[in-house]
């Protein structure tokens, strides 16, 4: 069934052309339709949600190896640098 502009439900063939529900059951209907409808989204929004919480958990990690990647390399630069450093000292 289409609506109109008012937000009632044209009547059907063969009814009154100008007989119109009550407004109390017509805005109570409309306030209903109009939950409803914004209802609808929400399940599209979970997912993206979901999908925008794993990428921030999969960063995360990849962000923490990556910091204890980079500071066991400078552990590793900071032993060879000290190395060169006595090598260099005890020659001369």
């Amino acid at each position: 069934m289409s609506r109109d502009l008012v937000g009632h439900t044209p009547p059907q063939s063969g009814a009154e052309p100008h007989a119109v529900p009550s407004p109390s059951i017509t805005s109570s209907a409309d306030t209903l339709a109009a939950h409803l409808e914004a209802l609808a989204g929400i399940p599209a929004c979970i997912r993206k949600l979901e999908r925008k919480h794993a990428a921030s958990e999969k960063s995360i990690r990849m962000k923490s190896k990556r910091i204890t990647e980079l500071e066991a390399e400078v552990r590793r630069l900071e032993a060879e640098n000290a190395q060169l450093q006595a090598k260099l000292s005890s020659r001369y």
